[in-house]
């Protein structure tokens, strides 16, 4: 008898080597064309992998690729939508065991990403299988379906938790061939991590966008039946020393989305954050004061609205709201009350050094030129007036200024 135990034993230990050992024996890249051929027929696009594929069960169920592109839809301007040096996924075994999967590592080293939305209105990200599907598929499909309908809306999802998504070196592209714009995003590294797939989750890294070096903290809170989400940023090193916090909700999720929430900012430098937002030209010098702001935001698709704003340049104070619609062309609305302005003081002020080019220079700080005319030629006191006042300390309206275009 005990022959007999010990056999079964010894069998069950060898198939269980055989199963958590053998996918490390096989040579998984005898297999790119099969990975490829499924690839193509979920996404209707073609996958290459170059690299070597890497499959393992221990310690923890992984798998590594590398060198891998998926080309772009036909039109777009990138013959290639994702490129990528590498590719790695890992899972915990013991949870997988329980039917838990909690995803260890997702690992994405040097992405290039392009989306694009084409001339025609298409999105490249869009994805359509080119597989018809095969005869008594789709009644297969629908009587399982049927059957397993009321199953599935009785019983649970599996539980998925993702411990550490990271990007190395990412680059994302995005392009809209209707109106000629790029935008690029490139040095991202950046970490996320969520507790499921219903969120809460959590991300920080780096990037750099329009040459500007950026670092963020975002928290995003779990889906609230399906319509709101909690969500919180955080962005610093802008230029001027900016740091900008924001905290709110987002609302309406399924329909037409919006935030609704608070928003508070402050830097050394307002003339730095004007020019790297390439607003450029001369720039005044009162522009060049440490600057704060804060207030409540309500943005959508359409515009946005801030209220009850409180703005702060140098030692000057305001409030108000303003109000931009989005559409042909933007429509901007400002009501602003302030207390005071010292104008002798504000034109006395050198011209704004302004850009990061200006912070980052060399050879030594460079004398500033006075107010050039076509930045302050709107703060100028006509002769014809009389006296220039010093100051302004009466209360002064800027009401319902609109800009359009």
């Amino acid at each position: 008898m005990k022959k007999i135990l010990f056999g079964v034993v010894g069998l069950v230990l060898v198939l269980a080597a055989a199963v958590l050992i053998g996918p490390g024996l096989i040579d998984w890249n005898d297999y790119r064309e099969q990975i490829a051929a499924r690839a193509e027929a979920l996404t209707g696009r073609t996958l290459v992998i170059a690299g070597d594929i890497r499959i393992t069960l221990l310690p923890a169920p992984a798998l590594v690729v590398n060198d891998v592109t998926l080309a772009n839809m036909e039109g777009a301007t990138a013959a290639e939508m994702v490129r990528l040096k590498s590719l790695e996924i890992r899972i915990a075994l013991g949870p997988l065991l329980g039917g838990e999967f909690q995803v260890e590592t997702i690992k994405l080293v040097e992405p290039v990403i392009e989306l694009e939305i084409l001339g025609d209105g298409r999105r490249n990200w869009d994805f359509a299988a080119k597989r018809a599907p095969e005869p008594g598929a789709a009644t297969a499909a629908d009587g399982a379906g049927k059957e397993g309908g009321q199953a599935a809306s009785g019983g649970s999802q599996p539980s998925v938790r993702l411990d550490n998504f990271t990007v190395e070196n990412g680059v994302l592209v995005f392009r809209d061939s209707r109106k000629g714009t790029i935008e690029r995003v490139a040095e991202i590294n950046a970490r996320l991590a969520a507790q499921s797939l219903d969120g809460p989750f959590e991300s920080s890294g780096r990037l750099v966008a329009r040459g500007i070096p950026l670092r963020y903290e975002v928290s995003v809170g779990k889906v609230i039946e399906e319509r709101t989400v909690p969500v919180t940023l955080t962005v610093t090193g802008a230029p001027g020393g900016t740091g900008i916090q924001i905290g709110g909700a987002l609302l309406n999720l399924a329909n037409a989305p919006r935030f609704k929430g608070k928003v508070k900012g402050e830097g050394d430098k307002l003339s730095d954050l004007i020019a790297a937002a390439g607003l450029g030209g001369p720039l005044p010098g009162f522009l060049d004061q440490a600057f704060g702001f804060e207030g409540t935001v309500t943005a959508s698709a359409s515009g946005a609205e801030f209220k009850d704003f409180a703005l702060r340049l140098g030692n000057t104070r305001a409030t108000g709201n303003v109000l931009m619609k989005l559409g042909d062309a933007a429509n901007v609305m400002v009501r602003i009350a302030v207390n005071h302005i010292d104008m002798d003081k504000w034109l006395a002020l050198p011209a704004a050094t302004g850009g990061p080019a200006s912070a980052g220079g060399t050879g030594g700080p460079k004398r500033r030129a006075a107010c050039p005319t076509t930045a302050c030629a709107g703060l100028r006191w006509p002769a014809s007036s009389g006296p220039r006042p010093t100051a302004s300390r009466r209360r002064t309206w800027i009401s319902s200024s609109t800009v359009r275009g």
